[in-house]
């Protein structure tokens, strides 16, 4: 079903050319931005850091916090694959509760573009320590931290050379962003084949891979009406009717996602797939479906039969793959912590992330918790610093982190900020192909 148009296929080249460009590992770049300039804190920052921002030779912004009495220690902070305001304390993340007297340093980078590459962004990371070395000097240390797509961000930025002495994944799509792609165009595919209104008999059809048609309008309030009004998700249960009823059991159950799941993710297949496929990618399709077998319906045969189906464009999924699939040749201490609930990065992704690790023979290098609760990233504050004390604590004594040393680093931030730790010290997780359906070439 899929539309392959010639001018897109013409432009291919040109597209994997324009993100062909990387970064030097170094402290001495052969070209520099210009310096960071002091600049207005964040709102309900720490009153005692001092904050610079500028603009990096890839376009990207950033913002960099520094207390007073710096200890020397470094963490950057890489966004997930929404934009963050510059204006939000969560541009700082859960670390910015340790920006005081005596504290760490922090900075973040807005990347390049709204939904770049994993490598792209990673770059960006890079040129931003670059940044701060210039100006401040070389940290004691320096730990990069990411949640959702940032984890896979840190996770890249592990795989570098001397620049990086630690990393905080958190909820991580570390399995790649095709994968976590794969994930979304089901989600598109399937809620379409049940909904039919996304887009509607009425309106204009378009290649489902695009997420949204090109030139819509619909905000992310009028994709929720339409999923409310096909399966009454917003809808106390008894509410809902026969129909809506059957819709969203059918959806999560082929789908293989939690109910509370469904909105987040209908989210993703919409907006992120849109900007990522269309903009980040130039509206070539790395994905497919054309030969997944869908199951856990009312009428197996009938969805597989009649669900919209796609070829992918190999040269787009092949640069993808090599862009954003981690190598798990990681060099440095590397943590990453996920909710065994989350409903949008699949816990399952861990699994995959650990053998790749372990195939590269770095599984030294790794540290995996699991906490029973939390959904799509939300950690409580004591979790969060409980994993960077512990991240921090394994490059100075070079001792991997123990469950009980996370539990105890945990423990003192749940004192201090009066939040919980529900680490699940026994919990491993499955393979990703039990929640994410495999692809033939």
């Amino acid at each position: 079903m899929s539309r392959t148009l010639p001018r897109r296929c013409q432009a291919l080249g040109a597209v994997l050319a324009a993100l062909t460009v990387v970064a030097c590992d170094t402290d001495d770049p052969t070209a520099v931005a210009p310096p960071p300039t002091v600049a207005t804190c964040i709102t309900g920052l720490s009153p005692q850091a001092t904050c610079y921002a500028g603009t990096q030779l890839s376009g990207a912004s950033y913002q960099i916090a520094i207390p007073t009495n710096w200890n020397g220690i470094l963490v950057i902070v890489a966004r997930g694959a929404t934009p963050v305001p510059a204006t939000e304390l969560r541009t700082f993340g859960a670390p910015r509760n340790l920006l005081r007297d005596g504290g760490l340093a922090l900075a973040a980078t807005t990347y390049r573009s709204e939904t770049p590459l994993a490598r792209d962004a990673t770059d960006d990371v890079e040129e931003l320590r670059q940044i701060f070395v210039a100006k401040f000097g070389r940290p004691k240390r320096t730990v990069v931290w990411g949640l959702s797509f940032g984890g896979l961000v840190a996770a890249r930025c592990a795989e570098r050379a001397g620049t990086f002495d630690g990393v905080v994944s958190l909820c991580g799509l570390v399995a790649g962003m095709l994968r976590s792609l794969y994930t979304q165009l089901d989600v598109r595919t399937v809620y379409q084949y049940y909904c039919r209104n996304l887009p509607r008999s009425d309106e204009t059809p378009y290649d489902l891979f695009l997420g949204l048609a090109p030139q819509t309008t619909l905000t992310a309030a009028d994709v929720q009406a339409r999923v409310n009004e096909c399966t009454g998700i917003n809808l106390p249960a008894a509410q809902r009717s026969a129909a809506q009823r059957e819709n969203l059991s059918n959806i999560l159950a082929v789908l293989r996602i939690p109910e509370p799941g469904l909105l987040t993710n209908m989210d993703a297949a919409t907006a992120l797939l849109k900007t990522f496929v269309q903009e980040t990618l130039g509206g070539h399709n790395p994905l497919q479906n054309s030969n997944v077998r869908y199951v856990g319906s009312t009428d197996d045969a009938t969805l597989n039969r009649d669900v919209p189906r796609y070829r992918a464009e190999n040269q787009a999924a092949a640069m993808l793959a090599s862009a954003d699939d981690p190598t798990g040749r990681v060099r440095i201490p590397v943590m990453t912590l996920h909710a065994i609930d989350d409903p949008r990065a699949f816990v399952e992704n861990q699994a995959a992330y650990r053998a790749v690790v372990t195939k590269a023979g770095a599984q030294g290098n790794l540290f995996q918790a699991f906490t029973s609760q939390g959904g799509h990233c939300s950690f409580t504050t004591a979790e969060q610093l409980g994993a960077l004390q512990v991240v921090l604590d394994w490059i100075d004594t070079k001792t991997p982190p123990t469950a009980a040393s996370l539990a105890a680093a945990c423990e003192k931030y749940r004192t201090e900020f009066g939040t919980s730790c529900r680490f699940n010290a026994s919990y491993q997780p499955a393979a990703l192909e039990t929640r994410l359906y495999p692809r033939q070439p």
